[in-house]
């Protein structure tokens, strides 16, 4: 289980829960690291909090996936399967 830790959003709080376990999911995935200069961060909260049901979705098909085979840079991976997906908002 990832733990949680709030993403503060600028001007308008926390997430809400169910956003914020995607973004938990999407660190512990390796999808963005914690530096601050890690610019693939705002990328994924922009996706959780704009398409929280496709974010789930490449979630979900990201660990299935690693399941079986190496993926060196996941939040790339998830990325190119959203564009492959004609980028659906949810």
């Amino acid at each position: 289980m990832a733990t949680c830790l709030a993403v503060p959003e600028s001007g308008t709080g926390r997430l809400d829960d169910h956003r914020q376990y995607l973004m938990d999911e999407l660190r512990a995935l390796g999808a963005f690291s914690d530096r601050p200069d890690d610019n693939n961060r705002s990328t994924w909260l922009g996706m959780v909090r704009k398409r929280p049901g496709v974010t789930a979705r490449l979630a979900g098909e990201c660990k299935h996936a690693m399941r079986s085979r190496r993926i060196g840079n996941p939040g790339g991976w998830m990325m190119d399967q959203w564009k492959r997906w004609g980028r659906p908002n949810d």
